[in-house]
């Protein structure tokens, strides 16, 4: 036999390996598939017909006394750290001068903008200033003709009232330019840091348009973050503020400060708020992060690896593994995450083990497949 045939062979027996092995585990679990699982959901497992199904359990364990609910959350900039700089009227965009994540200092140039309108409430801000003047004038005049009997008391009290006014409507004003330099002849307006920190986010393309109100850029003159995480309704009802927050490789924990009031439109999960190590001062806002949550409130519930949870008909089910028997548990959910889920505490104790891997073909078993 030449060697390209035995090769030929020998990649055919190759590839028949993984069906032989099927078909070994196949008559190996025939016992257990051809049979249904008793009205109380006990079905018998010899040690050949867990091993043909591969079988793997974990063991269950109080929340309480669990390390946790695992969660992922995203690292956010903590808004008392943030200085928003906002437009004081509709400009547009001419140069930026920054970039994101760039560390300025304080009255430094970030952007310019170009602005009729400013230059307009800027030309309104001088006629007020020189009309408080001229009202400040006549009430010291009215003052004097007072004493000498030309004047009443109600005509400089109505004087100082209208200056007090109209420099309340001229402080208003001055204060929406503060951290504005304004060019009249040019209509350009200069955005300058009001303090030093980081660029955290800026309009950055010329000839974008903004309104009255619209954010300009913002400034974190702290490296504080926070960690913002979504989790469903009934996991949010079993956390409080103060419940420990931690990261998995950092030091330090930090802790739960604020549970939102209602849930988010668009998830219909509860966003909670916690804050962060400070070891995590050095990360990034945005990025995702796995955090672990201890709530203080987790009663008797039970923490069930996600992989052990299985649908059938209907109600989600686990498979409880008594040693020389499978038992069919029905569970009710408190709250699901990607790796784990929060149960009562009906039918499952602490420290039994559940199957989680093989679950498929035991769900076939009880549906008959």
């Amino acid at each position: 036999m030449s060697h390209s045939v035995r090769t030929f062979y020998r990649s055919r027996l190759e590839g028949l390996i993984p069906v032989l092995a099927i078909l070994a585990a196949l008559v190996l679990a025939a016992p257990v598939l051809g049979q249904n699982p008793s009205n109380d959901g006990r079905f018998a497992m010899t040690p050949a017909v867990r091993t043909a199904l591969g079988l793997e359990t974990a063991v269950v364990d109080a929340a309480s006394q669990s390390d946790g609910l695992h969660l992922t959350g995203r690292l956010i900039m903590a808004p008392d750290v943030m200085v928003h700089v906002l437009a004081p009227a509709r400009m547009t965009l001419r140069e930026s001068l920054v970039l994101t994540g760039q560390v300025v200092d304080t009255d430094v140039v970030l952007q310019r903008y170009y602005s009729p309108e400013l230059i307009a409430l800027q030309a309104e801000v001088e006629i007020l200033r020189e009309e408080v003047e001229h009202l400040r004038e006549r009430a010291d005049r009215a003052a004097l003709l007072l004493d000498a009997g030309l004047a009443t008391r109600e005509e400089v009290h109505e004087l100082r009232l209208q200056a007090r006014a109209t420099a309340g409507r001229r402080d208003a004003m001055l204060a929406r330019f503060q951290g504005f330099s304004i060019q009249a002849r040019a209509a350009q307006v200069e955005v300058r840091a009001p303090q030093p920190g980081q660029v955290i986010s800026a309009i950055t393309e010329p000839g974008m348009a903004v309104e009255e109100g619209d954010p300009l850029l913002s400034i974190a003159f702290a490296p504080v973050l926070r960690i913002r995480l979504d989790v469903p309704e009934a996991m949010a009802m079993r956390l409080e503020s103060g419940d420990a927050v931690r990261v998995p490789g950092a030091a330090g924990s930090g802790e739960i400060i604020a549970i939102g009031a209602e849930l988010s439109p668009d998830s219909h999960l509860v966003p909670v708020f916690a804050s962060a190590p400070d070891t995590l001062s050095d990360r990034r806002p945005g990025g995702l992060i796995d955090v672990t949550l201890l709530p203080t409130d987790a009663g008797s519930a039970i923490i069930v690896p996600a992989r052990a949870l299985v649908r059938i008909g209907g109600a989600e089910v686990v498979f409880v593994d008594a040693g020389d028997e499978i038992i069919l548990v029905p569970v009710d959910i408190v709250s699901r995450t990607r790796d784990q889920a929060l149960i009562e505490p009906d039918e499952l104790r602490p420290g039994q083990s559940v199957v989680v891997s093989g679950t498929a073909a035991l769900k076939n078993i009880v549906e008959g497949g």
